[in-house]
């Protein structure tokens, strides 16, 4: 076939396109929807995969949790409400030492009256040591965070969660600001960036941390601590680094029987395991849906072009009559499905930005290139079968509808 006949079976594609624009426009419309369906799918998949490994980043693999738990024996263990009060500051400063321990960090945490201007409301605060800023790899986004001098005098500072820093100095800077927390003055110094779940899946951008000192002498009024967080030198000696914590804490919370404690030491790796589950589910159904809508478009594409050469044989046949080979018959019914194809995929990824922008989430340009091609190739491929059957149409069709 000459580039000549290739040009004239184009053109005819083109004419025939335009001068059917009800059919034309519902085809590419059914493929606009595919694409921006499949740009939009793929796009809120991949942010859920992206926000479940930022969780894992911020959970921390190499992150141990020492919480206190109540001992199977009660001889001579304090408790308040049912509450076990063994565990104490002094522990995580000897966990501090421990081998292949890199930070610790004390938790006390409850909730306290807060008031500021005229916000009121209870509020999480969080007693924690100094470390804790950087055993969460997380600089505070404007300020600082308290720091051991802070700490050693048991100072009215605080930092502030991205959320509650928001509510309460509506969109302007909170540090330097002043709140009451149960009526306490207490000075903002730092304000976190926004994080979300935080080590042990409570919420830190509505979370006020102080330093712990000033947390259980002026708010709480307690002697011990809930929970210790401590962070490994080496992920990948996990295992030796928990034994070697759990070692140094029987030592100091010997219980009786051997075999009972009155603290638990979890790894993350649970959690871990549970988010990258949630990951590959969330590749698995947006590949499904992905599969789905590209062949929907396809079918669509299929069927609209298999209708059009069943209502156009007498058209085909007169012009295999005048002279054109099954060649030619055969391109130009590619090429019409070609341009619906292409421009209801133009039209895809418009409506796919322009909802994404909308809904205030970006779109990668893979995403959109990919799309792009995969329903276009499906596109032209499904009207092979149609176009085929169209350049079989034998010239004595015009004679005989004639």
């Amino acid at each position: 076939m000459t580039l000549r006949a290739l040009a004239i079976s184009s053109a005819i594609a083109l004419r025939m396109v335009y001068r059917r624009p009800v059919r034309s426009l519902l085809a590419a419309l059914g493929v606009a929807i595919v694409v921006a369906g499949l740009v939009i799918a793929e796009s809120i998949g991949q942010r859920g995969a992206d926000a479940a490994r930022r969780e894992i980043e911020r959970i921390g693999a190499d992150v141990i949790t020492v919480s206190a738990v109540q001992a199977r024996s009660r001889g001579g263990r304090a408790r308040a409400a049912g509450v076990v009060t063994t565990l104490q500051e002094r522990d995580a400063r000897e966990l501090s030492s421990v081998p292949g321990v890199r930070t610790v960090s004390a938790e006390y945490r409850d909730r306290v009256p807060l008031k500021v201007g005229g916000l009121a409301r209870q509020a999480v605060i969080a007693g924690v040591d100094p470390a804790y800023a950087s055993l969460r790899d997380a600089p505070v986004a404007r300020g600082r965070f308290f720091d051991a001098d802070d700490a050693d005098a048991a100072r009215h500072v605080a930092v502030l969660g991205a959320r509650i820093a928001a509510d309460m100095a509506g969109g302007l800077d909170a540090v330097g600001t002043e709140l009451r927390l149960r009526g306490i003055p207490f000075l903002v110094v730092g304000v976190l960036p926004e994080r979300g779940t935080g080590l042990d899946a409570f919420d830190e951008d509505e979370t006020i941390f102080v330093p712990i000192a000033t947390a259980r002498m002026r708010l709480f009024q307690q002697t011990y601590v809930q929970r210790i967080f401590v962070r490994v030198a080496d992920a990948n000696r996990l295992d030796e680094t928990a034994g070697s914590i759990r070692a140094a804490l029987l030592f100091r919370h010997p219980v009786r029987p051997p075999d009972s404690t009155d603290v638990r030491v979890d790894d993350q790796r649970r959690l871990i395991v549970t988010r990258e589950a949630t990951i590959s589910r969330m590749r698995v159904f947006s590949v499904a849906v992905g599969v789905i809508l590209i062949a929907a478009g396809a079918a669509g594409i299929f069927g609209l072009q298999l209708l059009s050469v069943n209502e156009r044989r007498t058209e085909i046949g007169t012009r295999r009559a005048l002279g054109a080979r099954r060649a030619h018959v055969f391109w130009q019914f590619a090429v019409e499905a070609a341009l619906v194809t292409i421009g209801g995929a133009i039209a895809g990824v418009i409506l796919a930005a322009a909802y994404a922008g909308a809904a205030g989430f970006g779109v990668d340009q893979r995403i959109m290139l990919g799309a792009f091609a995969a329903c276009t190739l499906s596109g032209v491929v499904a009207s092979l079968r149609p176009a085929w059957r169209a350049s079989r149409v034998p010239p004595a069709v015009a004679i005989k509808s004639a």
